[in-house]
Formats: C-alpha cells, structure tokens, sequence
C-alpha cells in the first residue's frame, strides 16, 4: 500500500510538470483539457488550472481557482502572490497590497515579496517627505492623512511610523502612540533610528505621566515617569516631573532625591531650587 501511494505521488509530480510545460509553451487550452481529465482536486492541480487561465487571459476564473488554492492552504506564499498579481492587473491595488503584505509576515525573504518592498519604499517614503513638512507647519490632521497613505503602501515603515506617533503624542492620544512606536520598533535597528524610538517612548511615557499627575493620580504618574527615564536616563525634565508626584504623595524624602538628581543631569536651577525649598520647608513642618 504505500509502495501503491509513492507511485501515485510520484506520476502526479509528472503530470503537473507536464500540464505546467504545456502552459509555457502557450498551450493554456490543451493544459485545462488535460487537468479536467486527470480528475485531480488537490492545491497543485488547482494552482495549475489558475496559471493556465492565466495563460489564456481569463483572469475572472484564474482568481476563482487561486481563491480555492487558498482554501487548501490558507497560508501559501505563491498562491498570495498571484492572487495578488492578479488583483492588480484588475486595478484593485489595495486589495493586491494587503495579500503581499500577509505574504510578506509569512516569509519576508522571498523574492518575490522583497521585490514588492522596492517597488513600495520609494512611494512610501514621498508620503513620509510630505507628511514631514506638514508637521513641521503644524498641519497635524493633513500629516496623518498623508501617513496613512504611505502606510497603506508600506505598513512597516518605521520612520512613517514613528511621525505618527510622535503627532499622536502631542494630541493626547497615549496608547495610540504607543502601538505605532511598538511597529516602529520592529525594524528601529535595521533602518538606524533606535534612538528617535527610545526617545519617542520615553517622551510619550513623560506625557502620560503629567496627565496622570494633572488628574492627581500620583502613584500612577510616579510608575509611568519611572518607565519614561528607562528610556530616557539622562532627561531632568522626567527626574523633576518625578519628584512632584513624590512630593504631592507626601513621600518628601524621595520627591528630593529626584530634585537633587535633576540638578546633576544640568536641569534648571531656577525650577529645582525653588522646588526644594517648598520640599524642605513642607519636611520640616511634618517633622516639627
């Protein structure tokens, strides 16, 4: 019996080679005829008959059969590909896009795909040199339309990505912010930009916290600043920040340490100094 089922496996290997032959040579008819007579349903057969529509211009059936091929495995890097080709060649880019794209998270290294990368990088990046200068005119709403574009092309570009977040960021919306910097962060070391993510993070941890700390959630804002100088060590702006929420939850001692730290980093004297004196002298009430 299983002597019977490699035989069996080993002349369908010959009849596709043969039915895939006859389609190069343009044979796409005979090919259909010989593939209905097998009586073969299986991806490989499937896949032929998509390729011999293909052949014969019909691209209406071609997409049908690459539909069923995707049934037998949804996770078929070829069959994407050509599904996706194919919307193309009907004008539904978008739709084309999004299957390289799920291709592109199976295997980001097939030819295929990476040839799909060059020909979007270049078109994602005039989104980013469009979306950049309305930023800087604080043009925000038109920034992130333009980012949005870019990433529809391109949904890993990092740079894309990380404006996104940083004009998120100053719109109040954290968590938002957060989710495009944790994408950018995916490929921050390959594309040279880890710094401008780690001080993006930190930043938006720092924002975070002085809400938190405009609402009077002191404990809370106290463990978002302690995140925010993970990624920004050197900031006295997060150790001062810090200290007011120790000082505002009566932990004096602290509230200090950030104080006298902050004034180590080269943080401003005038805001520090004023600052420790009200925390001395509110220590010294609770101590007299």
């Amino acid at each position: 019996m299983l002597y019977k089922r490699e035989w069996e496996s080993e002349l369908n290997t010959l009849y596709y080679v043969k039915g895939m032959a006859m389609i190069e040579e343009g044979n796409a008819t005979d090919a259909l005829i010989f593939i209905k007579e097998l009586k073969l349903e299986d991806f490989k057969f499937t896949y032929l008959r998509a390729m011999a529509y293909i052949k014969g211009g019909n691209k209406d059936l071609a997409l049908k059969e690459i539909g069923i091929c995707l049934k037998f495995e949804p996770e078929n890097v070829d069959a994407l590909v050509l599904k996706g080709k194919l919307l193309w060649s009907i004008g539904k880019n978008q739709e084309g896009n999004k299957l390289f794209w799920t291709a592109y998270d199976i295997d980001p290294k097939n030819p295929e795909v990476l040839e799909f990368l060059a020909i979007m990088r270049p078109k994602a990046n005039e989104y980013y040199e469009k979306a950049s200068k309305l930023f800087i005119c604080g043009e925000y709403l038109e920034a992130l339309a333009a980012i949005k574009k870019g990433l529809d092309l391109y949904h890993d570009h990092s740079k894309l990505l990380l404006l996104q977040a940083s004009i998120l960021r100053l719109q109040g919306e954290y968590e938002k912010a957060m989710d495009s910097l944790e994408l950018a962060a995916k490929n921050m070391v390959a594309e040279g930009i880890e710094s401008d993510v780690n001080t993006q993070i930190g930043l938006t941890y720092n924002d975070m916290g002085k809400m938190l700390f405009s609402k009077q959630k002191y404990d809370g804002a106290v463990t978002v600043f302690t995140e925010a100088e993970k990624y920004l060590p050197k900031d006295p702006g997060i150790q001062i920040n810090r200290g007011d929420a120790y000082k505002y939850e009566g932990n004096y001692s602290l509230a200090l340490a950030n104080y006298h730290y902050a004034l180590e980093l080269g943080g401003s004297k005038e805001l520090v100094n004023t600052r420790l004196a009200l925390t001395h002298y509110q220590l010294g009430k609770l101590l007299s």
